[in-house]
This record gives structure tokens, sequence and C-alpha cells, in this order.
């Protein structure tokens, strides 16, 4: 097994970026050919990847990963076999094929607790150990990462091709400190790890419930661009019945039938579906708190008026003021006794929170706050997994591991995630051509909140989420009481990283 340390970290030299664009859509250039080695059928029709194989002499890809299993999350990175699971044998089978055309071994080093890979990397690299070539980390905490200077700035990799189709570019560029020669980022995510997708948020809608009442296509208002806030509540409001109840207060063996159902997280991925960044760059490319505006305030204000409307929502938890009763997971709950016509959750919910679900569901994006809102946005969970490159990789090393992340993108975006969505369509009533462009729409529009991940606005996003949860319109004190304070952490952060 292969080490790597390097006393001295060195400067890396400044390669010339890989511009060969993505063969399928570059007709000048041709498919990369399989290694003479690779005996297998390769089918014509199939993209293939833009990049020469090269003979790595068996280098070792040591990856510090995710613990199996957790939040059930479809953790493998590298299994041992085939399973008969269709994720897990298309992992393998993309390692395979990595493995064969680059002569390299994939190594998974898993996380032994969860959500200790932050530190575990940390204690690596100021131990002088090196081991991990590259890893995911909880996004919550990589910034500690990032101002002890132990992770590379991803823009200095060039075998990382950025800006291809198999890496997210709403994260990429809401991610990126800084522009031009400045730009700075420290963390990306892909397909590589499904981990991502899985804590990505969507809108679930109940077909049956949604045909019963002779409702408007949904998928259609999102085609056409249509698919609001306020479409949403029109939509939930229509269907909102006590059904005999005396409230529409939750009770696990009442009757009553909802619009709309989540738990608290639901609030931070409807305010970042409606384009809410906490943190922008103005002109002179300087980060600044982005919340002492009007748009903000109504937007908060709108969400509020859908969230503290009885029937057209209900909170599949207790309320911040102690008067509804219930827990965070009555959501799943509501959901799968056919108590509510949309549910605000996660991909994997699918597979997991939804399996025991009696009928059909479709699948949506989260609403825009307006049509005129310039595309759609899906919320990345801010504890996903991101992926990262420590300062300890250098040299020959780095080349050969980002070669190799980016050569694993690309065939995870190209053959697993096809798997991916099979197993969140299959048998769960949403195996049609809409939904699954929906899902494509999901994928391509994923974001990651970078200022909670970096710190700055994490403290505001929990309390305003809250509060407009409770349907509490007015957010004008938390906006007076926290600007000032994520312009001090943005500062803070700045000062850390870009230190004399």
């Amino acid at each position: 097994m292969k080490k790597h340390l390097l006393s001295v970290l060195c400067c890396l030299l400044i390669l010339s970026m890989l511009t060969v664009a993505f063969s399928g859509c570059n007709k000048n250039e041709p498919p990369a050919s399989p290694s003479e080695t690779d005996e297998r059928e390769t089918d014509d029709s199939e993209i293939q990847y833009n990049v020469p194989a090269e003979d790595m002499g068996k280098f070792e890809l040591d990856v510090l990963t995710v613990k199996s299993g957790q939040w059930n999350m479809h953790t493998a990175f590298a299994p041992d076999n085939m399973s008969g699971d269709r994720i897990n044998d298309a992992v393998y089978e993309r390692n395979m094929v990595v493995e064969q055309d680059f002569n390299c071994i994939i190594v998974s080093h898993e996380d032994a607790e969860y959500y200790k890979g932050t530190e575990k990397l940390s204690m690596d690299q100021l131990s002088g150990t090196g081991y991990y070539d590259t890893a995911y980390v909880e996004g919550s905490s990589v910034v500690s990462l990032i101002t002890q200077g132990l992770l590379h700035n991803l823009y200095d990799v060039p075998e990382l091709q950025l800006d291809q189709n198999w890496w997210s570019q709403l994260i990429k560029k809401e991610a990126t400190i800084g522009s031009n020669k400045y730009a700075t980022l420290y963390f990306m995510q892909s397909n590589l790890s499904l981990t991502a997708f899985d804590l990505t948020w969507c809108v679930y809608f109940n077909k049956s419930i949604h045909e019963n009442h002779q409702l408007e296509d949904l998928y259609d208002l999102v085609r056409q661009d249509k698919w609001t806030v306020e479409a949403m509540q029109n939509v939930a409001r229509a269907v909102a019945n006590m059904n005999g109840d005396e409230t529409f207060t939750y009770n696990e063996t009442g009757k009553s039938v909802y619009g709309i159902t989540t738990y608290w997280n639901g609030a931070k991925a409807m305010l970042d579906g409606c384009n809410v960044q906490f943190v922008i760059s103005n002109s002179n490319d300087e980060l600044i708190s982005n919340i002492a505006n009007e748009r903000f305030t109504n937007l908060a204000q709108r969400l509020a008026q859908l969230f503290g409307e009885q029937g057209t929502f209900t909170y599949g938890g207790p309320s911040a003021d102690g008067t509804t009763p219930g827990n965070a997971s009555d959501y799943i709950k509501i959901f799968n006794a056919n108590r509510a016509l949309f549910c605000i959750a996660e991909v994997k919910s699918s597979v997991s929170d939804f399996s025991v679900f009696q009928g059909d569901f479709g699948i949506l994006p989260l609403p825009k706050y307006e049509e005129q809102q310039e595309g759609y946005r899906s919320w990345v969970n801010y504890l996903a997994p991101v992926l990262v490159i420590p300062q300890s990789t250098q040299g020959d090393t780095l080349h050969k591991t980002a070669l190799l992340l980016d050569a694993l993108s690309f065939y995870s975006e190209r053959d697993v995630l096809p798997e991916y969505y099979d197993k969140v369509l299959k048998g769960r009533g949403v195996k049609d051509a809409d939904s699954s462009a929906m899902l494509d729409l999901i994928n391509e529009t994923k974001t990651f909140d970078a200022s909670i991940a970096y710190g700055w606005s994490r403290q505001f996003s929990e309390v305003v989420s809250t509060t407009i949860l409770a349907g509490v319109t007015d957010v004008s004190s938390l906006i007076e009481q926290y600007d000032e304070m994520i312009a001090e952490n943005i500062k803070e952060t700045m000062d850390s990283i870009f230190e004399d």
C-alpha cells in the first residue's frame, strides 16, 4: 500500500487547463478508446470519457468516505463485489471500468462514526500522516479544514474538468470565493457519491388525491415555469378538508387531509428554492450579507403565510411554542396515510421513508418564488458530504487523484445515475417519463448554500426557518439582529483564509 508523505508542501505547477469538450457535444473530438487490455464490450452509442486513459502502475486511490448506511443514504463507494442491488452493482462496475482503464485500485476507508470525517481528516493532516488522497467530509464543518489551510483550491487542479456537466454547476458557482485569478473553491459535489442527490430536496405529490380533485397538471406547471409558491398554495388549499375532525391539528388517528406537510428542514429547502442567497458578492467582488432587502422580507412573509394557513399546511412535528403535538417524523406518517397532497422531503425518502406508501406519487422540484425567477433550485442539505482534496496530496499523486475523481464522476453521471433513478422510481408509482424528467431537472439544479457551510449564515438560517415555519410573518427584528453578525462572520473567515 502506497503512502505519500511530503514534509514540505511544494507549489503546484500551473498546468494548462484541459479544454477538451465533452465528446458527446464536441464533434471535432473523437471518443477515447478503451485500453488494449479492456475486454469490455463498448456500446458505440455511449458517450465516452474525453480524456485518454493512462497507465498508473497500480496506483492506489485512498478515499475517506461516509459510514455505510448513514441516514439511509447510498454510501457505497468501493463495494467488494456484486450484490444484486442495482446501485451497488453499478458502482462496482463503474470502479472496474476505471481500474481497468487506468490500471489503478480504488480503496474506500469508511468513517468509523457518523460525521467524524472532518475531524479524522484534520488529524491525518496535522499529524503529518497524509494517508488519504481525497475525502468526503460533512459540509456543515468543512470550513474548519479550509481555515486551517488543509485543502487544495480545486481551481488549481486542472485534471478536474469542473465546467463539465458531471460536476454540479450551481454548487460550483455558489461555493466559489473571489473571481478570475483570485477564485477559490475548496469543495465540490458530483454524483461520484450519491449522498448529495440523496439529500436533495424535492416535492412529492399524491397522484390519487390530485386526480380525485381534478386539479391542473402539475408537470405542465413546472414545464411552463409556473410552478411557484402561490401555485403550490392554491392547489394545496383546494384539497384541505377536516373530514369530520374538529380542527386541523394533526392527530395520528384523525381524518383531516392537508395540502402540504414537511418537517423543519422543509422551510430551509423552500427558502433556497425561492433563490434566497444569504451571502452574495457585490460589484467589487466582496462577500456581503444579503438579508436586509425588500425581496427577502417579502419572501419570508409569503412563506410564513403559506406555513401558517391551517389545513393548507401542517407541520409533522411539535411547533416552536409547544402547542402542536407530534414529532419530527410525523410528516412521513401523514403522507404514507394518504392525508396530504404534497410532502416536501429529500429524494432518498422515495426508497426509505415512503417505501410503505400505498398508491402512486409523483416528484416535482421545489417551487419558485415567482415566475420571473431564473430557473428552479433544488436544495442539498448542508449536512451532505462534500468532496475535498487535502494539501498532503501533491505532485504525481495529486495528478492521478484528480484525474481519477474526474473520470469516476463522469462514469457516475453516465452509468450509475440511471440506476439510481430506477431505484427511486421503481415500484413507487412514479415510473413515468414526467417524473424521470423531473429528476433530471432536480439533478441539474442542485444547490448547496456555501454561506451555511462556511458558518456565515447558519444560525440565521436556523432561526428564520423556525420562525416562518411557525407562521410568523414579521422577520424584521431577526434581520436587524443577524445582518451585522453575518458580515462579521464573513470577515473572520476571510481573514483566516487570506491572512498575510
